[in-house]
C-alpha cells in the first residue's frame, strides 16, 4: 500500500513539474525557444570572451564562466517566471487554496527548470571549444555533471526566493534583472572572486553560483580535491534559498488572510 502511495505521489509530482514547465514555455515557438536557449547565451559568451581576449586574458576562462552562468540562470528565471505567470493569469490564489502541500508545489515548479539549463550549457560548451579553445582533456565527466546539476538546482532555489519577493510589492522583473547582474559581477564568472573587495567577497560566498562555478573550474583543471566540499556548499545554499522563499510565501499568505484578500500584495 505504501509503495502504491509513493508511486502515486511521484506520478503527481512529475505531472506537476511537466505542466509547470509547459506553462512557462508553452507560448513559445521553436524559434523563440532557440533565441532564449542558444542565441542569448551565445552572445553573452562571445561578448565577454572577446573582451577578455582583447585585454590579454585567456578567453576560455570567460567562456567557461559564462557557460555555467547560462545554465544556472535558467533555473533562476524559470522559477521566477512561472510564479509571475501564475500571478498575471489570476491562478495563484487557486494554487494557494489547493490541497497540494505548498512545499511540493514549489519544488515541482523548479524540477524541470534546473534540468533545462543543461541544454544551454551543452550549447555553450560547444561554442567554447570551437571558438575559444576550452579544454576538456582533464575533465572528470561524472563530477562535471553532478556539479552542473547541483548548481542549476541551487539557482532554482534562489529563483523561488526571487519569485516570492514579487508577492510583497517588489517589481519581479526588476528583481530578476538585479539578481542576474549581481551574479555576473560577484560570482567569479568573468574574474576571480579574490579580486573583489573583502566585503563583496563575503556577499559572493553567500550566493549559490559562486561555489558551483568554483567546483566546475577545479574539475576542468583536473583538481578534484576540493570539489565535493564546494558542491555540498552549493547544494546547502540552494536549499537555504528555497526554504527562505517558501517561508516568505507562508508569511505573505498569512498576511493576505489576515487582511481578507488573496491578492498576496
Amino acid at each position: 500500500m505504501r509503495g502504491n502511495n509513493l508511486l502515486d505521489s511521484m506520478h503527481r509530482f512529475l505531472r506537476q513539474s511537466i505542466f509547470a514547465y509547459r506553462a512557462l514555455l508553452g507560448w513559445l515557438r521553436p524559434r523563440d525557444y532557440l533565441i532564449m536557449k542558444v542565441l542569448e547565451p551565445a552572445t553573452q559568451i562571445l561578448f565577454f570572451s572577446v573582451l577578455g581576449a582583447f585585454a590579454g586574458q585567456d578567453p576560455a576562462y570567460f567562456a567557461l564562466g559564462n557557460a555555467v552562468r547560462a545554465a544556472s540562470v535558467g533555473g533562476l528565471f524559470g522559477c521566477a517566471s512561472v510564479m509571475l505567470n501564475e500571478r498575471r493569469s489570476g491562478t495563484l490564489q487557486s494554487v494557494t487554496a489547493s490541497a497540494t502541500p505548498l512545499a511540493q508545489t514549489f519544488i515541482a515548479r523548479s524540477a524541470l527548470q534546473g534540468l533545462d539549463g543543461l541544454t544551454t550549457t551543452a550549447v555553450s560548451f560547444v561554442l567554447g571549444v570551437t571558438l575559444f579553445g576550452l579544454d576538456f582533456s582533464q575533465v572528470h565527466w561524472g563530477w562535471l555533471i553532478v556539479a552542473l546539476l547541483v548548481t542549476s538546482y541551487a539557482m532554482s532555489g534562489l529563483g523561488i526566493l526571487v519569485a516570492t519577493s514579487g508577492l510583497v510589492g517588489i517589481d519581479l522583473n526588476l528583481t530578476m534583472n538585479l539578481a542576474f547582474s549581481t551574479l555576473i559581477v560577484l560570482c567569479g564568472v568573468n574574474f576571480p572572486v579574490e579580486a573583489l573587495p573583502p566585503a563583496l567577497q563575503v556577499v559572493s560566498r553567500a550566493l549559490p553560483l559562486t561555489h558551483g562555478l568554483a567546483a566546475v573550474r577545479s574539475i576542468f583543471a583536473g583538481d578534484l580535491a576540493g570539489v565535493p566540499g564546494k558542491i555540498l556548499i552549493e547544494a546547502g545554499l540552494g536549499m537555504l534559498y528555497a526554504a527562505a522563499g517558501y517561508l516568505l510565501f507562508r508569511v505573505t499568505e498569512y498576511r493576505a488572510r489576515v487582511l481578507g484578500t488573496l491578492d498576496l500584495v
